[in-house]
């Protein structure tokens, strides 16, 4: 099913000129990063929801929790932190 969804976008998108291909691919993957940022912001507050960093000294500003969530929770991930 997917990859018949797949050949039918790209059959589409190889239809269209360059200039619309290339707004096609920019909202794409914005939508692609986007849903990233959502689901990392879904993970850490699921992750944290009874218990808050900054309010137990972890971290310092709110502003560290998600590398405080790479290096606390993501540190079996071979090489996920030297990303």
């Amino acid at each position: 099913m997917h990859f018949i969804i797949f050949v039918t976008f790209k059959t589409i998108i190889l239809k269209l000129n360059v200039s619309t291909r290339a707004i096609t691919l920019a909202v794409l993957l914005k939508i692609f990063t986007m849903s990233l940022v959502l689901l990392t912001g879904i993970a850490i507050f699921a992750t944290y929801a009874g218990c808050d960093p900054v309010l137990l000294g972890h971290i310092k500003k709110s502003d560290a929790i998600v590398p405080y969530f790479v290096i606390k929770e993501l540190a079996f991930v071979p090489g996920k932190l030297h990303i």
